[in-house]
């Protein structure tokens, strides 16, 4: 492995045995259907923001419609053709049918609820929108890279990230800071400010589509945090060491594919490839 990203991280810390089927192992996975509606959502937002940034004006929320069926035509395409392809997958209780029906709704929703109070911070001619960043980080053993995309960062120095969800936006993903943290070491140097103020942007499907702020403050506290167990987390994978964590919220057939295979003891690991690393 290379590099490591901050959904990397956050699933090593959720359960290292499934980071390493999925990272290490590569075992193919059935393709995610709520995954899919919120790339489809992301992507007309993301393309709404540099529309504005060309021209200061963001398109109607009827030509961002326009834009579902052959946005959602194109995600599918595009996902059917990897190699590693497998299958969809849905909930039994959010069918595909469903699922995009209450996906497009959203794109309204965010046009008129969340786009008219952002402005993209600039760098030059381009949005800080899906930015790349590209940061080396130290460890004991060496350092490593961390690499990234920013979802968005407003002209008033906000960093901001686009979530899709369905019904209650759950207290876990509130308060969860991880992403911030890491993409704070690039911001906060660019606006000149080590307290950076970001914003969580929840898009929720379901019988009454809308949108939900959630604000944080990332300090350079949570900064050092994040690098000591970006640094834990890439020297853990590098000595080979992956336990289950039966017991995390993740664990469930939900929001696992490997959770069948584990449980039964198919994904056994071979005694030989267990590396001793006392000491």
């Amino acid at each position: 492995m290379r590099h490591i990203s901050v959904s990397k991280i956050e699933k090593y810390l959720q359960c290292p045995l499934a980071f390493k089927y999925r990272y290490v192992d590569k075992i193919p996975e059935p393709s995610a259907g709520v995954l899919l509606a919120g790339r489809v959502v992301h992507e007309i937002v993301e393309h709404a923001l540099k529309v504005y940034a060309k021209t200061e004006k963001y398109p109607d929320w009827q030509t961002m419609d326009d834009m579902f069926e052959p946005t959602w035509e194109k995600q599918v395409k595009e996902e059917e053709e990897k190699e590693t392809f497998l299958t969809w997958q849905y909930n039994a209780d959010d069918p595909a049918e469903k699922l995009k029906a209450e996906a497009r709704p959203l794109v309204r929703v965010a046009r008129q609820d969340a786009l008219s109070k952002i402005k993209p911070w600039m760098i030059g001619n381009d949005p800080v929108v899906e930015y790349r960043i590209d940061l080396e980080l130290d460890c004991d053993i060496g350092p490593f890279k961390l690499l990234g995309f920013i979802d968005l960062l407003d002209a008033s120095g906000i960093l901001m990230d686009w979530k899709t969800t369905r019904g209650k936006v759950s207290n876990r993903a509130k308060k969860t800071w991880l992403q911030f943290a890491a993409y704070s070491l690039h911001v906060w140097p660019l606006i000149g400010d080590e307290i950076v103020k970001c914003q969580k942007i929840f898009l929720i499907r379901g019988d009454n589509p809308r949108v939900e702020f959630c604000d944080f403050e990332i300090t350079p506290k949570h900064r050092e945090w994040f690098v000591n167990i970006a640094a834990q987390t890439w020297k853990s994978i590098y000595y080979g060491i992956f336990p289950g964590h039966n017991e995390n919220w993740s664990c469930k057939p939900l929001f696992c594919s490997f959770f069948g295979p584990c449980q039964e003891g198919i994904f056994k690991p071979d005694p030989e490839e267990v590396i001793d690393v006392k000491g």
